[in-house]
């Protein structure tokens, strides 16, 4: 059997020749002078890093162009808009190359990763690291601008250029301080934990993918060998869990053990060690030597760090106690955690990973409040005053020490919760398929009430988190019952967002009029600058689908508003200047919506790239306003584009994609491709029911269209029975949509279902014009089918006349209409 020191140095061996061609790697395992067991186990390693190899004679063909294309100079090739402009470097995933804009639009510069495409293993883990970066939008990872296939040099990866160096070439800089390297570890650390809220593990964290840029901030890179923990997929699980740096490996991997976030901390924690101690490893140097020591815990005591003080330093050594401990259960649960006590250390404040004594609490205290301790100093000349001065500040240092330790309590819960959660998510060899994150979040809510009973304001945070994520899922009475529990714990922030909250699930169910309710009746002038920007966001948007106009602009001008109070309020400015575009849409002032969005398609390009799902909805609100101009080609154009965006982005099974299919449907309708417009609308129908089910308002919207789109083409057997299948109309569904409701009686009643029209409409009015022409043709089937000849020949007529208000055209309509 061999040991866990045979196995590091076989790893050794294995990183010195998995690149090596097949015949070099032979002759290097004939002069290692291995055991029959330890030769067997590493060929055995090096054939899984070849898994393609030998199946087919295609397989050499590509290696033998892959080797051809590596010693070839790229420069001024064209990817796509992109001109490669130089070769920045090379990984086990293949080839990295510097490239620039070409086509004009802006300067911008951009990493391209291309794919070694001699690897079936390469290939897989590049294609996950692309569905990775798709979720995680944060300002300290480096973010994907696109991806496509090259027809010579195949995938490719389009990154956001990160011009900078690592961290620990960076931290070796004189002008690097102690606190300067701390500050960049509670970034990573964030950023990690981020990673993590979105359910994803890097596993392969170590300094060359910390970068630090030019303006000192830090930057994550490559997620390649990460794990998706809500991706149902056993292909290529093993073999990310045995993609990593042995240097910064945790035990867990070196035993071939699944990864948690608690494998991250670890890695980090090995990179603080190595700023803080001049580079030295915190278990030696030697790799071979370093796998035994992580496994027995022989860890090297951190140096004298200069610049901090003794108290900083022994919080550090306790930080990294807790980081690299041998059993994964004795560390952070996760990266938040330990960002906390990275920021208590610069700010030489209690650390949660050690117990301090109240005088040590005072003299920290009278550190950060120096003029306050010359007071207390003067004041001590008197024994009696001094003393009780010193109790006074060393109280006042405990209840700072104990805020701190609340929030860090409440980050520690959470990340323990959490953590506990994903613990059985991993696969590995008994461990089964993945966990889906709608799992996760089942076994979480159930769990919450019991476990957190004594920590209400944990439980009131993951409740809104858990909410949030339900949402996001399409699950939204899971979510409306979550925040709709009384509120554990009285804290005004979490309290305001689980309004806003709330008002989000009532307009994605569809109940605008009780999302403008809801958000009335908040106590807004408690909300906080971003809160009171939101909350005005929600009510333009529900405002705008009650067709208020006026309201839903001065809901958006008061966005712009609130945005400028902001810290950091860009953003928020952006979805203020989308709702004004839209807002200028349903005022069929086309003109000024389209210089809008393009204004905004151009900040969004800037902001996240071409192929990021924010781009995707600006491209999509743009094509809304060709379709409104008549202008179909263009939007079908423009609706494929949002479409395959969204799609990389989201995948297929995705509210947004869903949106855009419907869009999709409607404009094959008006370009008369029937059988495409039919087959846009039931991928449409599809897509909702998986996702949040055939009660969602949305998908009784899109099979009205589709029913519609039916009886345009005499199936009335098939649109009857479609509209039996939903049943009759009830007012609770169809609260807030009286338009929609309408429009479903008379197609009950244009099929000969029992339905009272008067009900439902005679309330709203006349129609505008440019429905009319459809109102008018089944008002004609109506009476038809009721046997009235005379009032047939009147609406028909009428909808004859009506045609030329179609807009944009509707050929399918028109030619229903002169078949009456």
């Amino acid at each position: 059997m061999v040991s866990a020191a045979d196995w590091a140095r076989l790893q050794d061996h294995f990183e010195a020749l998995c690149d090596l061609p097949r015949a070099e790697q032979t002759r290097a395992l004939d002069s290692l002078g291995l055991s029959a067991e330890e030769r067997a186990e590493l060929e055995s390693l090096l054939d899984f890093d070849r898994p393609e190899e030998g199946l087919d004679p295609v397989s050499d063909a590509v290696r033998a162009l892959s080797d051809e294309l590596q010693a070839e100079d790229l420069t001024g090739t064209l990817i796509g808009p992109y001109r490669l402009t130089g070769r920045l470097g090379a990984g086990g995933m293949g080839e990295v190359h510097l490239a620039e804009r070409d086509d004009g639009r802006f300067q911008a510069r951009v990493a391209i990763k291309f794919v070694a495409a001699a690897s079936l293993r390469a290939r897989a883990l590049f294609e996950r690291e692309r569905q990775i970066l798709a979720r995680l939008n944060h300002p300290s990872i480096a973010r994907i601008i696109d991806a496509g296939e090259d027809a010579r040099l195949g995938a490719y990866l389009v990154m956001e250029f990160v011009d900078g160096r690592a961290i620990d070439e960076a931290a070796g800089d004189r002008s690097s301080s102690p606190l300067q390297r701390l500050q960049w570890m509670a970034a990573a650390a964030e950023a990690v934990a981020f990673a993590h809220q979105n359910l994803v593990l890097h596993r392969d964290l170590k300094p060359a993918h910390l970068l630090i840029t030019n303006d000192g901030s830090l930057k994550i890179l490559d997620f390649g060998v990460a794990g998706l923990l809500d991706q149902r997929s056993g292909d290529g699980q093993s073999t990310a869990q045995t993609s990593f740096t042995p240097r910064y490996a945790a035990p867990e991997q070196i035993l071939n053990q699944p990864a948690t976030t608690r494998t991250d901390v670890y890695a980090l924690g090995l990179i603080l060690f190595e700023l803080l101690a001049e580079g030295r490893g915190a278990f030696g140097d030697r790799i071979a030597a370093m796998a035994e020591r992580k496994l027995e815990g022989a860890r090297r005591a951190l140096p004298p760090v200069a610049g901090l003080n003794r108290t900083q330093q022994r919080d550090l050594r306790a930080i990294l106690a807790r980081c690299l401990a041998r059993p994964p259960e004795d560390r952070y649960a996760g990266p938040a955690e330990l960002a906390v006590d990275l920021n208590a250390v610069i700010a030489d404040e209690p650390v949660r990973a050690r117990q301090t004594s109240w005088m040590e609490s005072g003299w920290r205290w009278c550190r950060r409040h120096r003029l306050t301790s010359v007071a207390l100093v003067v004041a001590l000349a008197s024994v009696v005053l001094g003393t009780s001065l010193v109790l006074r500040y060393a109280n006042q240092a405990q209840l700072d020490r104990e805020r701190a330790l609340a929030e860090a309590g409440k980050a520690r819960a959470s990340t323990e919760f959490l953590a506990d959660l994903l613990s059985g998510s991993t696969p590995g060899p008994s461990q089964g398929p993945e966990t889906t994150a709608r799992d996760l979040l089942e076994r979480g809510r159930d769990r919450l009430q019991d476990e957190l009973a004594d920590e209400p304001g944990t439980r009131a945070y993951l409740e809104l988190v858990m909410a949030r994520s339900f949402m996001f899922l399409g699950l939204y009475d899971d979510a409306m019952a979550l925040i709709d529990r009384p509120m554990p714990a009285d804290e005004p922030e979490i309290r305001n967002e689980r309004a806003l909250l709330k008002a989000r699930l009532l307009m994605f169910k569809g109940d605008y009029v009780g999302a403008a309710e809801h958000l009335g009746a908040q106590p807004v002038d408690e909300f906080t600058p971003a809160q009171r920007a939101q909350a005005e966001l929600s009510r333009s948007t529900a405002l705008i689908n009650l067709n208020d106009i006026p309201g839903a602009r001065e809901a958006a001008e008061q966005v712009v508003l609130w945005s400028d109070r902001m810290d950091d309020g860009l953003e928020m400015r952006a979805s203020a200047q989308n709702m004004l575009g839209v807002i200028a849409y349903n005022e069929r002032d086309f003109e000024r919506a389209s210089g809008m969005f393009e204004e905004l398609l151009e900040t969004r390009i800037r902001q996240y790239g071409e192929s990021h799902a924010e781009t995707a909805l600006v491209i999509n609100n743009l094509a809304g306003i060709s379709y409104a101009m008549g202008e179909l080609e263009r939007a079908l154009e423009q609706y494929e584009r949002s479409a395959a965006l969204f799609e990389a982005h989201f995948g297929v099974e995705n509210r947004s994609f869903a949106m855009v299919q419907r869009a999709l449907a409607m404009t094959h309708r008006r370009l008369g491709n029937a059988d495409l417009a039919r087959q846009g609308f039931d991928r449409t129908l599809e897509v909702i029911e998986n996702w949040s089910g055939s009660d969602d308002p949305i998908w009784r919207e899109v099979q009205m269209q589709r029913i519609d789109l039916l009886i345009l083409l005499d199936r009335d057997e098939e649109a009857r029975a479609a509209l039996e299948f939903v049943g009759p109309l009830d007012l609770q569904d169809w609260e807030g949509r009286p338009d929609e409701a309408c429009r479903w009686a008379y197609l009950r009643a244009a099929l000969a279902l029992p339905e009272d029209i008067a009900r439902w409409c005679e309330a709203l009015g006349p129609e505008p014009d440019h429905l009319r022409p459809g109102q008018d043709f089944l008002r004609a089937r109506i009476a038809r089918a009721a046997g009235a000849d005379g009032e047939f020949e009147s609406m028909r007529a009428r909808a004859i006349d009506s045609i030329e208000l179609i807009t944009p055209p509707d050929p399918l309509l028109e030619s229903a209409i002169r078949r009456l």
